[in-house]
């Protein structure tokens, strides 16, 4: 009967030794998962700043080339009511002058 009460203890203590063993491979393999997992979530990180970057890089660019092209018409546009003006402001001002009159 001894003896067999020592067996059943022995079972016990490799049981235990075993499950003991598994949590220590659970949490290495957990620890392994989440350095992975961090490894991961920094090179998504990283890839996604870089997209953003050459995106904005991208739209600056276009709203820079737009803001140009609107600068170049708007001063196509003085350019041409500067000249009118050079040429017609005496006319201009007689007609002005003329309506005042006839009012």
């Amino acid at each position: 009967m001894q003896d067999l009460i020592e067996r059943i203890s022995k079972i016990e203590e490799a049981t235990e030794r075993v499950r003991a063993s598994a949590e220590e491979e659970k949490k290495r393999i957990e620890a392994e998962v989440a350095a992975e997992r961090a490894a991961y979530d920094a090179q998504i990180e990283a890839d996604t700043e870089k997209k953003l970057q050459a995106i904005r890089a991208e739209y600056k660019q276009k709203a820079d080339a737009a803001l140009k092209e609107q600068r170049d018409a708007a001063d196509g546009v003085l350019a041409r009511i500067a000249d009118y003006y050079e040429k017609s402001h005496v006319r201009l001002g007689k007609e002005i002058f003329g309506r005042i009159i006839e009012e």
